[in-house]
């Protein structure tokens, strides 16, 4: 599995309302992408950065996505060049199945595609086919 974290440095800081509206109309172009298993849209607290937290099946299926053209798109969407960075996910597995290396927390997963006000985040789940 593969976790790539993209950032838009912004030539003018937005608010959250600002950002999620934004948000809402790139979340469609994910929906349905080979092998995307999860992406959650970001923002920095003082609104200057944002970006994607983006968790994929493979390299291939991520490297496929960050083409010249989505970089044409970011710089026309947002006035900036993109920055995409790939990180191994490492988690831990035993006898197959995956181990938990935080203590539950109680609290439910997000529902997808509602914005987080807390962490200023909306999640983009694509549909289990």
């Amino acid at each position: 599995m593969i976790i790539t974290l993209t950032t838009f440095k912004l030539p003018k800081p937005v608010t959250r309302d600002e950002a999620r509206a934004i948000f809402a109309t790139t979340a469609p172009t994910y929906r349905g992408v080979p092998g995307l298993l999860r992406k959650h849209y970001v923002i920095a607290d003082d609104g200057a950065t944002v970006g994607g937290v983006y968790v994929w099946e493979s390299r291939a299926a991520a490297e496929a996505m960050y083409t010249d053209a989505w970089r044409a798109f970011v710089r026309g969407k947002y006035g900036t060049e993109p920055v995409a960075k790939a990180i191994r996910s490492q988690a831990p597995r035993r006898k197959g199945r995956e181990v938990r290396t935080v203590p539950d927390s109680g609290l439910k997963p997000p529902r997808c595609g509602r914005w987080q006000e807390r962490s200023g985040m909306l999640d983009l789940c694509p549909p289990i086919d």
